[in-house]
């Protein structure tokens, strides 16, 4: 297996770079192997994280021998962050601008991976994309298929309590944007993302209920982020916000409409992942069930689930067993070290 590395921004494998597709612009990291590679992994962090959010995967899969693209998200990083309608937002919108970046980077196939919204937006991809996608890795969220009937988000959390985070997340009165106008309110929003404690032991974030702010100045530093790592999410996310990032929330109607082609009588798509896929999934998530899991199961013929003891930040908790769970699925896959 390989050593665990974490990855620096002053690695000179790695190079910031910017696209423009389809009329917006995205940021992404990219590196290759000195010696050449075969093959290109792409990887899509979730909510709220960026490009760098797979700083020990990139070293991982450049010593597999493997070139690695890992955009922002829009909204997220380096990316635009359009304003007015949330439409560029929608899973289909970013997987057609994804698609078009890994084309203008001569991709003809890709590996893609995913992490929390990253995963949706992966397993979206390749049923958008199917022949684009070789193989499948999911993070902590598993392929929820398209349903015929739209669900709100308060219909949602009817049904599925531990969705309730996401009233707040994406609420009309933009509750999140208001409490991180400031470096310190940004700050102190990832921070509770990522886990820090209160002294006495409590979070700042439940499922059911989001982000109490009233808690938040109160919370210590999450150990899962240095002071360095926290830094760099406040000054990324300094630049525009946090309206983009929770426009994710806001847009499910949209992504219901998208994907009513694979539903609809006389509809040419098929709701069906052919190709290998691994799902990792974090035992200590709080908002995933194993019902959740169980419900793609039908979904993807060619599935590979592993579990790991870990909370939603499965990438950087747990590095090391993440990394060799990958690879170990990429050997059974016939897919080597260069």
């Amino acid at each position: 297996m390989n050593t665990l590395e974490k990855l620096d921004l002053k690695d000179p494998r790695l190079y910031r770079r910017k696209a423009c597709i389809n009329g917006k612009t995205y940021g992404y990291l990219y590196a290759e192997p000195k010696e050449g590679y075969s093959r290109t992994v792409f990887l899509i962090h979730g909510f709220p994280d960026l490009s760098m959010g797979w700083r020990y995967q990139i070293p991982f899969f450049l010593g597999l021998g493997h070139r690695v693209i890992c955009p922002d998200c829009l909204g997220y990083g380096q990316s635009d962050s359009p304003s007015g309608s949330v439409v560029p937002f929608s899973l289909k919108s970013q997987c057609t601008d994804f698609h078009g970046l890994a084309v203008q980077l001569g991709c003809q196939n890709i590996i893609l991976g995913g992490h929390d919204w990253g995963s949706m937006m992966a397993s979206r991809f390749a049923l958008y994309f199917p022949d684009f996608v070789t193989h499948l890795i999911l993070f902590v969220v598993p392929l929820f298929p398209p349903s015929s009937t739209y669900c709100s988000v308060s219909d949602l959390v009817k049904l599925q309590p531990s969705f309730g985070y996401m009233l707040q997340f994406g609420s009309d009165d933009y509750e999140i944007e208001s409490h991180t106008q400031s470096e310190d309110g940004i700050r102190g929003f990832l921070n509770a993302l990522y886990g820090g404690l209160t002294t006495d032991g409590r979070r700042a974030i439940s499922a059911t209920n989001g982000i109490d702010f009233d808690i938040v100045s109160h919370l210590v530093p999450s150990k899962l982020l240095t002071e360095e790592d926290l830094q760099y999410y406040v000054s990324e996310y300094s630049r525009t916000g946090l309206r983009g990032p929770c426009n994710t929330y806001r847009v499910l109607h949209q992504n219901f409409i998208d994907e009513t082609p694979f539903l609809s009588n006389g509809g040419d798509k098929k709701v069906e992942v052919n190709c290998p896929t691994l799902f990792v999934r974090a035992m200590d998530d709080f908002a995933i069930t194993s019902s959740m899991v169980d419900t793609m199961l039908p979904y993807i013929p060619h599935l590979t689930i592993k579990e790991v003891r870990s909370s939603h930040w499965i990438m950087i908790q747990r590095p090391q067993k993440v990394n060799e769970i990958v690879q170990t699925w990429l050997q059974e896959q016939g897919i080597n070290q260069n």
